[in-house]
């Protein structure tokens, strides 16, 4: 009979996985679950207006020397 290096039997390495297996099973389930709150959807706050912006159109010239802005600006509305 040949003997075995590492002192373990055939029959033992089975056994030693099975066991392992149980102990990390039993690991993992021990762990808490974290639970979070559920997302509250955002605040919409009541109109402080009696418009609806409908389109806005810019037509701007930047004066990059004087660090101006210079330009038109289209508001197109509708009353609700």
């Amino acid at each position: 009979m040949v003997s075995n290096p590492s002192g373990i039997s055939r029959l033992m390495h089975p056994l030693l996985a099975v066991i392992l297996l149980l102990l990390f099973f039993s690991i993992t389930n021990a762990q808490t679950m974290v639970v979070s709150k559920p997302v509250e959807p955002p605040i919409q706050w009541p109109r402080n207006h009696s418009f609806d912006m409908q389109h806005i159109v810019l037509k701007l010239a930047f004066d990059w020397d004087k660090e101006m802005v210079l330009g038109e600006a289209t508001l197109q509305m509708k009353p609700f």
